[in-house]
């Protein structure tokens, strides 16, 4: 899993609790929340710098814990929320680093503009002059991009993070198959709009047939390929995980067959990605250790961890004067 945003440490933290394999990243940026929150982009250079710190401290911290079970790169929010100095100061720090680059690319019109009118530039072409727009890039969305963006994507090498729930959310869907076409590597994403990656898989298929006309341009072994094997290369780790195979890791997601909506088996691949949903995961291994069982994690209390993130939830909507809606209000 990737898992970047702000408070990378609790992220790292979480991740090393439960057991499960991750990737983490801080938010890198300098534009001001509060001002983005009213449309204006203002940089603020202690913004930038206390956003590289906590990414550094985090890959100082977490980078390679556990037989680097979790891994930790850099990752600059967006082209729009990054200046084209703080784009370029993360560009370095990374080359020194190594491992990838995750970001946002193209996620909205708005980003595409506040770019334009800062630089003259498409997203893309921002990240090409910062020096990051190459084969680590790992990229998030790439819904609004022109014919001239898709074939630089393609040529550099990009990863793209096809979040084709996020993306329909906003009433857009990316043009991930000329994406691949151009040359990019297409792997999938939640993006926080369902944690559920078997559903991400199902929203691929059906919103490139919508993308097509109705043609059928996906298949579901393609799209789970992205979710799985697609997205081992692209973080590396393609001769570890992503695939059962001799030599690889055990990593291993088991579901749960009794399950009335896995029955009957035909086309396991069929059924997993048109019908199935995380409900049905009864298992999950991670380099050999059971870190769920019958849907439980094992090495931490998740009633308690479901308690915890509802109250601190509710306690944020308060303080922010509004009133949460909840079976316990």
């Amino acid at each position: 899993m990737v898992d970047f945003y702000r408070a990378p440490e609790s992220l790292a933290r979480a991740h090393a609790e439960l057991g499960t394999r991750a990737i983490i990243g801080g938010r890198v940026h300098d534009a001001d929340p509060a001002a983005l929150a009213e449309g204006r982009h203002e940089y603020a250079t202690q913004i930038g710098d206390a956003s590289l710190r906590e990414n550094a401290d985090v890959i100082a911290r977490w980078d390679g814990h556990d037989g680097w079970r979790i891994r930790c790169d850099w990752a600059p929010h967006a082209p729009d929320t990054c200046s084209d100095a703080l784009l370029r100061e993360v560009a370095a720090l990374a080359a020194s680093h190594g491992g990838n680059i995750h970001t946002h690319l193209a996620q909205s019109e708005a980003e595409v503009g506040a770019v334009r009118a800062r630089t003259g530039r498409s997203s893309a072409e921002a990240l090409d002059e910062a020096g990051l727009l190459h084969s680590r890039l790992i990229a998030a969305h790439c819904i609004h991009l022109d014919a001239g963006d898709i074939a630089r994507c393609g040529r550099a090498g990009i990863t793209v993070a096809h979040a084709p729930i996020g993306n329909a959310r906003s009433g857009r869907i990316a043009p991930v198959m000329e994406l691949r076409e151009a040359g990019a590597r297409i792997t999938l994403c939640t993006d926080t709009m369902s944690g559920d990656m078997i559903e991400a898989t199902r929203w691929a298929v059906a919103l490139q047939r919508v993308r097509a006309d109705g043609r059928f341009v996906l298949d579901a072994a393609e799209t789970l390929g992205w979710a799985t094997r697609a997205g081992a290369e692209a973080l590396g780790l393609g001769a570890e995980v992503g695939a059962i195979e001799p030599g690889r890791k055990a990593d291993l997601v088991l579901l749960d067959l009794r399950a009335p909506r896995l029955a009957p088996v035909v086309d396991g691949t069929g059924i997993l990605v048109h019908s199935a949903s995380g409900g049905e995961v009864h298992t999950v291994i991670v380099d050999g250790r059971v870190v769920l069982e019958d849907g439980h994690p094992t090495l931490v209390d998740g009633e308690e961890v479901v308690r915890a993130a509802q109250a601190a939830a509710e306690g944020l909507w308060r303080r922010a004067g509004r009133h949460p809606v909840t079976l316990s209000a």
